[in-house]
């Protein structure tokens, strides 16, 4: 995950959009056997493993004693990229995943539990492209004084405060309403070195598909997000440093005015698309147009997405667009990209590496436009290929 200040161009690879999506499901099939932790003298120590050819998970299922917590790492042996989830054995529910720790390959979790239970860890291959041929990974095991943070109960008008070290989280839960629009702004406290980072996920914990996420959307390095509730119920705001970042934090939770759903439009490749952006919560989402979905099938490669700001309008209120690249799903828009000000002046710009997406990721691919804070103003939104 980039930190990077200033809004950059951000570019998707297949795999990563394939990993974010299918997230939400345990990474393989069952397997004949698990392999059990427990009757091997591995913590503290490290067990290698292998993914087998053709994909699917290595899986393993040790023994979580109560009140202990263990930190488990999954480094990448010759250039794999392993991703890690943990599940609870006796319920089968996510307890905890990881692809990518700190700017590396490798996954990293830590696991506690106040009380006695067994877990399943499975270990599968990030780089789907590669999953034709085997992956070696070490897995390593090493007992923590680390202890989870308690969830934080949000609510609309709140501003919870806090630390967080290198490395940590704060979990947040909040009881959504179907069509509300949270304003959720994570801030570095003055003299902070924090560089904020927010993700939104369906459930009671942090683990499955992300539904929204935003690192530099509220100025400088802090963070901010516009999250739509798809449906009505529980729902956890995870707030971390990107990288190795640490320091005091403000959470500021808003309610944004909901508006009517937009019509989606169709975009084709090569035609700007105009519109006008209003106040408030704002947003108008694009498909790519029957054309547009063919040339990419055939073979376009990247899409570059330029939303820029039109007409005569300057200074406080005139249109700060920000630009999003996502994917519809059950739970409603993922968004995947998000830039602000990617582009020339304040206008956002991505890229979006297309290479073998078929025409079911196509025909579900989203581009939403909306604007920054209280701006206003009209755009054009021009999609082409690289």
């Amino acid at each position: 995950m980039s930190g990077a200040s200033g809004g950059g161009t951000r570019v998707m690879s297949k795999r990563f959009i394939v990993a974010m999506l299918l997230a939400a499901a345990p990474l393989g099939a069952a397997h004949a056997q698990d392999r059990d932790l427990d009757s091997e003298p591995s913590l503290g120590k490290i067990v290698a493993g292998e993914v087998p050819e053709g994909g699917g998970t290595a899986r393993f299922v040790m023994a979580l004693a109560a009140d202990r917590a263990v930190e488990l790492t999954v480094a990448p042996v010759a250039g794999s990229d392993p991703v890690v989830r943990v599940y609870d054995a006796a319920t089968d529910s996510l307890i905890a995943e990881n692809d990518d720790s700190a700017g590396s390959l490798a996954s990293n979790v830590r696991l506690y539990s106040a009380q006695a239970k067994r877990v399943r860890i499975e270990v599968g291959n990030a780089a789907v492209e590669d999953g034709d041929a085997p992956m070696r990974f070490d897995l390593i095991l090493r007992p923590s004084d680390w202890r989870p943070k308690p969830v934080t109960a949000l609510t609309l008008g709140a501003a919870p405060r806090g630390t967080l070290a290198r490395s940590d989280e704060q979990l947040f839960s909040f009881a959504g309403e179907r069509g509300q629009v949270w304003d959720l702004a994570l801030s570095a406290t003055p003299g902070s070195s924090l560089d904020p980072a927010l993700q939104v996920f369906a459930g009671e914990v942090a683990g499955g598909p992300v539904l929204g996420e935003n690192y530099d959307g509220g100025g400088g390095l802090n963070a901010r997000l516009r999250f739509r509730v798809p449906e009505a119920g529980t729902y956890t705001v995870r707030a971390y440093g990107v990288g190795t970042s640490e320091g005091a934090f403000t959470l500021a939770a808003g309610a944004a005015a909901a508006t009517p759903a937009v019509a989606l439009r169709d975009i084709e490749l090569g035609r700007p698309a105009a519109g006008t952006l209003e106040l408030g919560s704002d947003e108008h989402f694009f498909r790519l147009g029957e054309r547009a979905r063919a040339a990419v099938a055939a073979g376009a490669g990247s899409l570059v997405v330029d939303l820029r700001r039109v007409g005569e309008g300057e200074g406080e209120g005139a249109l700060d667009p920000v630009l999003e690249i996502g994917f519809d799903t059950p739970l409603g828009f993922t968004s995947l990209l998000n830039d602000d000000d990617g582009g020339d002046e304040s206008n956002a710009r991505l890229v979006l590496d297309t290479a073998g997406l078929g025409a079911s990721w196509l025909e579900a691919l989203r581009i939403r436009a909306s604007s920054f804070l209280e701006t206003t103003g009209d755009y054009e939104l021009t999609v082409s290929g690289d």
